[in-house]
């Protein structure tokens, strides 16, 4: 959909049981793997998600991501 530079780093899926859900998991795993790749020299990190997963959506905004629809 995009084109990366081979140092960039691309997270995905990240996906939380029903039950664990509401917990701050989600943000918690998706925060940590943004550092890890900033601290392996990633000059960007990008996260995909569908147009109707709109819990994935909302951390993916929460974590300080910016939104682009394709």
């Amino acid at each position: 959909h995009y084109v990366i530079d081979p140092r960039d780093c691309v997270i995905g899926p990240i996906q939380t049981s029903d039950e664990w859900r509401g917990q701050g998991i989600a943000h918690a795993i998706l925060a940590r793997a943004t550092r890890a790749c900033l601290s392996a020299g990633a000059p960007w990190v990008y996260i995909d998600t569908t147009s109707d997963n709109v819990a994935s959506q909302r951390t993916i905004s929460k974590s300080g991501f910016a939104l682009h629809q394709a």
